[in-house]
């Protein structure tokens, strides 16, 4: 009967150890991107929600002062309006001429 001999001799085993050892390091390597990747996807999340905060305080800001330059233009244009009938009631008005008689 014909024996084959491994390099590891023919009554030893492959060490499982060695194995072991490669894939627990293959899994450390593979956690370690992960946990990398997961990183810098919560900073790129964390900074899209910081610039939307931002642009919607700014858009808050600019719709308030739009409001408040509305109200004030709104207040302006009904003084002037309440002036300008003012004015006029106020206007005496001339006595109408007589026609002077046909020459």
């Amino acid at each position: 009967m014909l024996r084959l001999q491994c390099a590891h001799g023919a009554n030893e085993r492959p060490d499982m150890t060695d194995s072991t050892a490669k894939r627990d390091a293959a899994k450390l390597k593979a956690k370690s991107q992960f946990a990398t990747s997961e990183r810098r996807e919560a900073a790129f999340k964390e900074e899209i929600t910081r610039e939307r905060l931002a642009r919607e305080s700014k858009t808050a800001k600019l719709r308030k002062l739009r409001l408040a330059k509305e109200l004030e233009d709104k207040e302006t244009a009904i003084k002037s309006a309440a002036e300008k009938a003012a004015g006029k009631a106020g206007a005496k008005k001339r006595p109408a001429r007589k026609k002077a008689p046909p020459a």
